[in-house]
């Protein structure tokens, strides 16, 4: 008579979603110990209950790991003291996993002394290696917990050491998804099979069309079987309802005009010419579909930056230089580049100069100007250009300024260098940057994101009419913005067009946690402050953010584009053609730090959850 060897499933048990394992309850108390631990660091970081969800965490993880260490020591059985030891030892590799990812927050980057480029590659790899030793201890835990609960006895030692090997393997093959999600991301191939569709006409163009004084008459050049040509006349039929006579267009075939085409030195089809009197402008198209469907995703943004030249001629931004502002040639902070703020300004028929000591800022602005932009010195402006400004300014000029908080000052520095020109403007700022706990752009996973503040809370003025159409999906974001607040005897009128949520602070303490003397409170993060005569009136839009405007989220947000936009446009007495322009071109998704939470656990959990509800009930339908 020969005895059949156990095998490694009948003691271990069928691990399929129609017998789920029943985990002891020193194991459902441990993984809950760390559940308890990750929403202390994870969602609760930064609030009052951290330190309660983070010791009670570690609290009930360590009596559970002593409990099987003390079981392990009285266990005579070799086979069931060795289920214990890959128990301990799955518990001893999740721990390390959570002091790796210690590692990767932001507090341990600067203890190592990792600059911003160091820290988000350790942040890259420290997050890929404590997940995968996660993944590795937890599924062995899991496997010999598993062997314990179903054999109370006794166990044969090479069934605890296969089991082991079996949750080890599991852990590896739940890993692979890291470097294979990794690769994914990181070589991005698409599939678009849906059918084209040209961008329609904004509300920002229709309203131009509207606003025409002068008729503008488009001439498209177009063969009479080029599919572009089918593409853009539902455009134009659109500007041309619009117009009610003052917009026009015809479509001729460059060959079939070559009198016209050799007076407007027309070189090919593909050629839209855009006509006000003598004013003249032109867009070109590729004549094949498939090269033209990148310029048309931006056509509405090109006819209306064409339109505007029209319409409004060259107006002239000038740029406050001299005292280290946020610019459009900066290379070391990318949260001060204002390329981007350039090109806007440009599409909107701005010519955009500097203004620094050698073009007279000591002595007065140049009268061509339409518009004076100060963005965020880091030093204060000598009494001189105080006084040119405030000039300027009574004699109906218009001020865009960008303050930002103070965060390391040079000795000698006030702090809060545009406390001058905000004054004059019936303004004060603040020095210490604004912090809110949950309202943010996740960018590090770190308490330093809780300083980029997002926010769709808008006033009922011109500049935010066509946010808050939109707030429901169009947010602004204002990292490390200083609060904006009304001097007491200001006689100027300032309406909010950016406030903060409730649960909004000035960190005064620059270490991103509320202290007692830090209450939370609404916050303007931009207003639009009017002054002056009844014959000479000035407008300014002062906004508490310089990185509101900078390439990075002007690249990446919606809503700061259009808050740019119009802001501009009210500035210069232009806001009846302010509105969205429509455009097909991808933007990077930026998610604020709570929309995270709900994809983090949503995919995390929510989705696996179902997927195995849905096992569960196929096969116990099965067995029915």
């Amino acid at each position: 008579m020969t005895t059949k060897k156990p095998s490694i499933s009948s003691l271990i048990g069928d691990l399929g979603p129609g017998d789920l394992p029943r985990p002891s309850a020193p194991t459902v108390l441990w993984f809950s110990g760390l559940a308890l631990l990750t929403l202390g660091q994870r969602p609760a970081a930064g609030t009052a209950l951290e330190l309660p969800l983070t010791g009670l965490g570690l609290l009930l993880a360590g009596s559970m790991a002593a409990i099987h260490l003390t079981s392990r020591r009285s266990e005579p059985d070799a086979g069931r003291k060795t289920a214990y030891t890959l128990w301990l030892a799955g518990a001893a590799a999740t721990l390390a996993a959570l002091a790796l990812y210690a590692t990767t927050l932001t507090a341990a980057t600067t203890a190592m002394g990792l600059g911003d480029d160091g820290a988000a590659r350790w942040y890259v790899v420290g997050t890929s290696l404590y997940l995968l030793l996660g993944a590795l201890g937890s599924f062995p835990l899991l496997y010999a917990d598993r062997v314990l609960t179903r054999n109370p006895m006794m166990v044969p030692v090479s069934i605890a050491r296969r089991s082991g090997a079996a949750g080890l393997a599991t852990g590896l093959v739940v890993s692979l998804a890291l470097p294979v999600n990794y690769l994914a991301s990181k070589h991005d191939i698409e599939y678009d099979y849906a059918y084209f569709r040209t961008t329609r006409a904004g509300t920002a163009t229709l309203a131009t069309v509207r606003s025409l004084t002068e008729p503008v008459h488009a001439t498209l050049f177009f063969s009479a079987a080029s599919d572009v040509k089918e593409q853009v006349l539902p455009y134009f039929d659109a500007l041309e309802r619009a117009g009610e006579g003052r917009f026009t267009y015809e479509v001729l075939d460059q060959a079939m005009a070559p009198e016209l085409a050799a007076e407007e030195k027309i070189q090919r089809n593909g050629t839209i010419l855009l006509a006000m009197g003598d004013t003249k402008q032109k867009l070109t198209l590729p004549e094949e579909i498939d090269r033209a469907k990148r310029d048309l995703k931006k056509l509405d943004s090109s006819v209306q930056k064409s339109l505007m030249k029209l319409a409004k001629g060259k107006r002239t931004v000038y740029m406050l230089s001299g005292h280290d502002e946020a610019s459009p040639r900066e290379t070391d902070d990318d949260g001060r580049k204002l390329a981007q703020l350039k090109r806007v300004l440009q599409s909107l028929s701005f010519d955009v100069k500097t203004f620094g000591a050698t073009d007279g800022s000591t002595s007065a602005v140049p009268d061509d100007a339409s518009l004076l932009l100060i963005a965020a010195p880091l030093h204060a402006l000598l009494p001189e250009e105080e006084q040119v400004i405030a000039d300027y300014t009574a004699r109906g000029g218009s001020l865009l300024v960008m303050a930002a908080p103070t965060l390391k000052p040079r000795e000698g520095d006030p702090a809060q260098p545009l406390a001058g020109v905000l004054a004059g403007l019936g303004l004060q700022a603040t020095s210490a940057p604004l912090v809110n706990p949950t309202k943010y752009l996740s960018q590090r996973q770190g308490k330093a994101d809780k300083l980029m503040l997002v926010s769709n809370r808008y006033g009922t003025h011109a500049v935010v009419k066509t946010l808050a159409r939109y707030s429901t999906e169009a947010y602004v974001a204002l990292p490390l913005s200083a609060g904006l607040s009304k001097l007491p005897d200001a006689k100027v009128n300032i309406s909010t067009l950016i406030r903060s949520y409730p649960d909004t602070w000035a960190d005064t303490t620059l270490n991103i946690v509320q202290d007692a003397d830090e209450p939370s409170a609404v916050t303007d993060l931009a207003v639009a402050v009017e002054g002056g005569a009844d014959d000479k009136p000035w407008r300014a839009v002062v906004v508490g953010s310089v990185a509101a405007f900078s390439d990075p989220m002007l690249g990446a947000m919606r809503g700061n584009n259009m808050f740019l936009a119009d802001a501009a446009l009210w500035l210069v007495g232009d806001e009846g053609i302010s509105g969205e322009t429509e455009s097909e071109e991808d933007v990077k998704i930026q998610h604020t730090r709570d929309e995270d939470v709900y994809w983090f656990y949503g995919t995390v959990f929510g989705v696996p959850l179902l997927v195995m509800l849905a096992g569960m009930l196929v096969v116990q339908l099965r067995r029915k």
